[in-house]
């Protein structure tokens, strides 16, 4: 049906999947990108610049935070012993 194909594209394109590994960035930070909007402006273009700003500042988070601390915590999940043993 139209709705399976239409889910099958979202769910494999590679913007859906982009903004799913954003999902946690942009929990934490848009927050305060609107805290810090709604202090400097009341315009309604807010309704497109926050979004917008939220998904710049995560995916630089995503990059310089996130991953290299996924990968710390891989690299030394590694080196501990075994807690079953």
């Amino acid at each position: 049906t139209a709705a399976v194909r239409a889910t099958s594209w979202m769910t494999g394109s590679r913007v859906a999947t982009f903004i799913g590994s954003l999902t946690y960035s942009v929990y934490l930070v848009h927050p305060l990108v609107l805290a810090i909007y709604a202090h400097y402006s009341r315009s309604p273009l807010g309704y497109v610049i926050v979004p917008a700003a939220s998904l710049v500042v995560a995916s630089a988070t995503y990059r310089w935070v996130e991953r290299p601390g996924m990968a710390l915590g891989r690299r030394l999940a590694g080196r501990q012993p075994d807690a079953r043993a």
